[in-house]
C-alpha cells in the first residue's frame, strides 16, 4: 500500500517537473522574479535585512546620482525582457502575476524622473530613519555595530 501511494506521489512530481519544463515562458518569468528581488535586495539594504539577508547589513541605500541611474539602467533592462515574454503562453495566474511585475517596475522608472530630490527621501518617508526600528534584527552584538554603521552611512547617502 505505501509503495503504491509513493508511486502516485514521484508521478505527480515527474508531471509537475514536465508541465513545468513545457512552459519556458512561465520560468522565464519566475527568473525575472526573482532577478527582480536581487535588485531589491542589492539596493535597498535596509529591506534585505528586514528580510533576513545579513550581507548587506550595515550599508545605508544610496541616493547618488549614480544610485539613482544604475537602478534606473537596472529596471529598464528588467522591462525589456518582461515584454520578451511571450504573454499567450503564460497560465491565468502567470499572466497576473506579469502585469503585477510590469507595474512594479514601470512605476519605478516613472520616479525616475524625481531622482534631484532623491537626496532628500531619508527625512521624508514619512516614518523618518529611526521611527520603526523593531524590524532590525538585533540577536547579537555584530547586529547592533552595523545598525550604527548604517546610522553613520545616512549623511553620506547623497555625496
Amino acid at each position: 500500500m505505501q509503495s503504491a501511494g509513493g508511486v502516485t506521489v514521484f508521478c505527480l512530481v515527474i508531471l509537475g517537473f514536465v508541465q513545468a519544463s513545457q512552459d519556458q515562458e512561465g520560468l522565464k518569468l519566475r527568473a525575472l522574479e526573482q532577478k527582480l528581488l536581487k535588485i531589491i535586495q542589492d539596493e535597498f539594504p535596509e529591506f534585505s535585512e528586514s528580510s533576513g539577508l545579513s550581507s548587506n547589513d550595515g550599508r545605508a541605500e544610496s541616493y547618488t546620482f549614480q544610485g539613482f541611474e544604475r537602478r534606473n539602467n537596472r529596471n529598464i533592462q528588467l522591462l525589456q525582457q518582461l515584454e520578451n515574454i511571450d504573454r499567450n503562453q503564460l497560465s491565468r495566474d502567470e499572466l497576473n502575476d506579469w502585469k503585477i511585475l510590469r507595474y512594479h517596475v514601470q512605476t519605478i522608472l516613472k520616479g525616475y524622473k524625481f531622482r534631484e530630490w532623491g537626496h532628500l527621501n531619508p527625512i521624508n518617508f514619512l516614518e523618518a530613519p529611526l521611527k520603526h526600528r523593531d524590524w532590525i534584527t538585533k540577536k547579537t552584538t555584530q547586529d547592533r555595530e552595523k545598525y550604527v554603521l548604517r546610522l553613520q552611512a545616512i549623511p553620506q547617502q547623497a555625496s
